[in-house]
């Protein structure tokens, strides 16, 4: 080792490295094109970037899902696009998404659940089902809860709520269209989504869930904005945990929690 470094230098070695690591990484997603070349997908715009300005193209144009769910016309229930020479699955498939959520041998599960945070920040609780950060005991405890959320029981279940569902939806239409005739519908949905959780809590008397809807409505929403974007470059997470909009965010997690 000692002579090669003698007669060749540092130079050469670094240059070696480099050129083994370039062959390495064309020749891993040479591999993987070919293993997956028959699975359904939309077409690579690069050998190495895959679909990923495509989709980033559509990210800027608020337009991304709609790109999924066109690949999803395209190309079926389950498909298959590529991040860089990174193979990704996306499937709408029912029976296949139940057995990602609980099976435990099957589907690997992730260590730990990116989304529980918002910038290092906790989002939910400390004792709930939504607090588990571990991907394997939110499995087993899913796969438990799973019975209750059957066809026949939440037919059931509809039954004895839409009553409450019906006041909440009124209570807040004539709450919004008093501020303004205008209606902003994902933001109402988001709303009466929050009041529908004090009723599958029958909380109604105390209104802890569904009397603080419009509050918990704007929180969820403030997350939906930023947690998508905590997962990029370090260097870019410390830049946006400065911005006065996401300490606002994180302030308001911490009301929420």
């Amino acid at each position: 080792m000692t002579s090669f470094l003698r007669y060749h230098g540092l130079i050469s070695v670094i240059l070696t490295y480099v050129v083994m690591t370039v062959v390495i990484v064309l020749y891993r997603t040479w591999s993987l094109h070919k293993f997956y070349q028959h699975h359904p997908g939309p077409t690579r715009e690069s050998f190495l970037t895959g679909n990923y300005y495509t989709m980033k193209a559509a990210q800027n144009k608020n337009q991304l899902f709609d790109l999924i769910l066109q690949w999803s016309i395209d190309h079926g229930k389950t498909f298959i696009f590529w991040r860089f020479n990174k193979e990704k699955w996306f499937t709408t498939d029912p029976s296949i998404i139940r057995s990602m959520l609980t099976e435990l041998t099957i589907f690997k599960k992730a260590k730990t659940i990116p989304n529980r945070t918002l910038f290092s920040q906790r989002i939910t609780g400390t004792s709930s089902f939504l607090t588990v950060i571990d991907g394997n005991i939110w499995a087993h405890k899913r796969k438990v809860m799973s019975a209750y959320f059957t066809k026949i029981h939440m037919n059931t279940l509809y039954e004895k709520l839409k009553g409450n569902l019906r006041t909440g939806l009124d209570t807040i239409m004539t709450r919004r269209l008093e501020k303004s005739p205008e209606v902003d519908l994902v933001d109402m949905y988001g709303e009466l989504y929050q009041y529908f959780l004090g009723a599958l809590g029958l909380d109604l008397n105390c209104g802890l869930v569904s009397g603080n809807s419009t509050f918990h409505n704007h929180c969820i929403q403030r997350i939906l904005k930023w947690a998508p974007l905590q997962l990029q470059t370090p260097l870019k997470n410390w830049q946006l945990k400065r911005d006065p909009e996401v300490i606002e965010t994180i302030d308001l997690v911490t009301q929420l929690r």
